[in-house]
């Protein structure tokens, strides 16, 4: 009897190895462990828009998203944050948390399709239903943040060309 349950207790553990196998692929792990390099580390790509360019953090993420540039007490005059989506939508993006206020460009399709300029920053005391929302005229692909003046300064125009130029470090 016991040989009998042998057999059984092999065939299970040969089931559920096998199961773990073909689900590995399937199951996305990921450990952050403090001190230690982020899995996914920053990108940065130098970006063309109009005739100016600059280096913009790249997010994609809804999280990063959400954080956005928020708690951060400047952005380089020649630097900025990309958003990109994996297809055409109407965020909503606020300034919670900002520092400084910025220029949005919306981007569809590899051109500016609406500016947003000289967002400022809320008031302190704003709650977050309180604090108002930047949304599209038209569905976008992705969103570049700027130091505000940006836009004046670059005579940048819905219709304008966006294009990545290169990969860039920090």
């Amino acid at each position: 009897m016991a040989k009998k349950y042998k057999y059984l207790l092999a065939f299970l553990v040969a089931v559920f190895v096998i199961a773990a196998l073909i689900a590995s692929p399937l199951v996305d792990v990921e450990i952050d462990i403090e001190g230690e390099e982020p899995a996914h580390p920053q990108e940065f790509l130098k970006v063309g828009i109009g005739t100016a360019s600059i280096t913009a953090e790249v997010v994609r993420t809804g999280e990063a998203m959400t954080v956005g540039l928020s708690g951060r007490d400047s952005i380089g005059s020649a630097d900025g944050m990309l958003f990109v989506f994996d297809e055409p939508k109407l965020p909503a993006f606020w300034m919670k948390d900002m520092r400084f206020p910025l220029d949005i460009i919306w981007i569809a399709g590899g051109r500016v399709s609406d500016i947003d300029e000289n967002v400022t920053v809320p008031s302190g005391s704003a709650s977050d239903d309180e604090l108002p929302r930047y949304i599209p005229d038209t569905a976008i692909d992705r969103v570049l943040e700027v130091e505000a003046g940006f836009v004046k300064k670059n005579s940048i125009r819905i219709g304008d060309e966006f294009r990545v130029l290169s990969y860039a470090e920090r």
